[in-house]
């Protein structure tokens, strides 16, 4: 998601405390006009900063997070930086030979915890793949989003059971 283009966009878009909690959340001054926050938020944008900023800021600013304002400048004071090094132990990895499902929610769980968009989600997700799975994704060059590489993964590991199969392996079981 990216900021919207106009000062117009945002106060259409947004309350001024709104506004004040998307400027707490990217450290920007919080005083004045609704046009005048408006006009900092996108300046700030246009600016080239929005690479910048903390994971949590962006997603408090742009998707309007339920973390209060407070928390964003706790958050911002104590210079809370989440990078991969920081959560590649707490990741589950996926090589194929897990169930598929059980890692794709216990995957977004974590990446809901730690509010991460799905960019994040994607680029996280492809370096916690390993064996089989890290080479079945590479050999998909149209994943391009966290909800395609989602897809791709249970479509290809997915354990599927026919009738055909339990019938099998109800006729190959021993009578105790």
């Amino acid at each position: 998601m990216d900021f919207p283009a106009s000062i117009e966009e945002l106060m259409e878009q947004f309350t001024r405390v709104g506004l004040v909690k998307r400027c707490e959340a990217l450290g920007l001054d919080t005083s004045g006009s609704k046009e005048e926050l408006a006009g900092r938020i996108v300046e700030h944008s246009e600016s080239g900063n929005q690479a910048t900023t903390r994971v949590g800021d962006y997603l408090d600013a742009v998707e309007g997070s339920s973390t209060s304002s407070q928390e964003s400048v706790d958050r911002e004071a104590r210079g809370v930086s989440i990078h991969f090094k920081d959560v590649q132990d707490y990741l589950p990895t996926f090589s194929g030979k897990e169930d598929v499902c059980a890692w794709v929610i216990e995957f977004e769980t974590s990446s809901k915890l730690l509010k991460w968009h799905d960019l994040h989600k994607l680029i996280y997700a492809k370096r916690v793949l390993q064996g089989a799975a890290k080479a079945f994704v590479r050999s998909i060059p149209e994943v391009s989003s966290w909800i395609d590489l989602k897809h791709a993964l249970v479509e290809e590991f997915e354990e599927k059971v026919s009738s055909a199969t339990v019938h099998e392996s109800l006729r190959r079981r021993k009578k105790k």
